[in-house]
């Protein structure tokens, strides 16, 4: 496919994020906490361009000590494609990935994915440095703007990442993952009856592909605006996808907040039910204490 012509996509082209100071680090859970999928596009990763400024070896291509470097590039890609009975964790997924870019520095796909590795790993500033540099190779590419979106929320960079994410926009009008983080944002702003126009602009865009992150983002929103029975079918529907933690619990506040304190009881605790060690279950057991007193008003 070829790429975008609009005049605005060629005033990015060479225009890389700009890099705030270093602000307090904060952790802020998304609705959509999974990382992006970035592997290269094809069987072998991009040969390094020789000379480039970014650290790259001054062997010359095609000499054998270049080929000895795109060889053991391949081998560390091929160890990370092959199957293993535990999934590697994501600091060794990290250590893969800067292998292959201390041969390839300006590997955009590594450095997308390295981006978005230290992101999971809450290191924002590291996941900004890396995706900057994937920046300054494709200023276009939607993948490495909404990544930058994403890290600007988790450090608290509301305004940046808006401003990502209008880029990301006019890369492509039509992706559903832009307004639905257009919508975390105004959440997160306090702004819950726009996060909710772009929720429900991002489930016109996904149709019958709208998945669990975004039914919860809406449902989350209709509740925050007291509009709990508009909710209650997203929840549903999500539930019956996948029943999760995060599901059973927006599902028990509906409910609670139409008063139907005995059902929302019953969905906090199959809450409860799915919380492990890396999930805290102190939200669960609020809400489920507030429905037990509520319970017991009515009875």
């Amino acid at each position: 496919t070829s790429r975008p012509t609009n005049p605005r996509l060629q005033e990015l082209r060479g225009s890389p994020a700009t890099l705030p100071n270093p602000p307090r680090q904060r952790s802020v859970q998304f609705a959509d906490s999974t990382i992006l999928s970035a592997s290269p596009s094809g069987s072998r990763i991009d040969r390094p361009l020789a000379g480039d400024g970014h650290g790259t070896s001054s062997n010359i291509p095609n000499s054998p000590a270049a080929q000895q470097d795109e060889d053991h590039a391949q081998r560390v890609l091929n160890r990370m494609s092959l199957p293993q009975r535990e999934p590697p964790s994501v600091q060794q997924q990290i250590d893969d990935t800067r292998e292959i870019l201390a041969i390839q520095p300006r590997n955009f796909a590594m450095l997308l994915r390295l981006g978005q590795l230290l992101r999971q790993a809450k290191q924002p500033m590291s996941a900004l440095d890396s995706l900057n540099q994937a920046v300054q190779i494709d200023s276009i590419n939607l993948g490495v703007r909404l990544e930058l979106a994403k890290v600007f929320y988790d450090i608290g960079k509301v305004n940046d990442a808006i401003r990502e994410l209008d880029l990301a926009r006019t890369i492509d009008p039509i992706n559903p993952e832009v307004p639905m983080v257009r919508g975390h944002c105004a959440f997160k702003l306090g702004q819950y009856t726009q996060a909710l126009e772009h929720y429900q602009q991002a489930m016109q865009l996904a149709g019958p592909n709208a998945d669990i992150p975004l039914l919860l983002s809406l449902s989350r929103a209709l509740i925050s605006l007291g509009r709990q029975s508009e909710a209650l079918p997203h929840l549903v529907q999500a539930v019956k996808i996948e029943p999760t933690r995060h599901a059973y619990t927006l599902l028990g506040s509906a409910l609670q907040g139409l008063g139907r304190a005995d059902k929302a009881v019953e969905m906090y605790q199959r809450a409860l039910e799915c919380v492990t060690p890396n999930k805290p279950a102190d939200a669960c057991h609020l809400n489920l204490a507030t429905a037990y007193l509520r319970l017991e008003q009515y009875e």
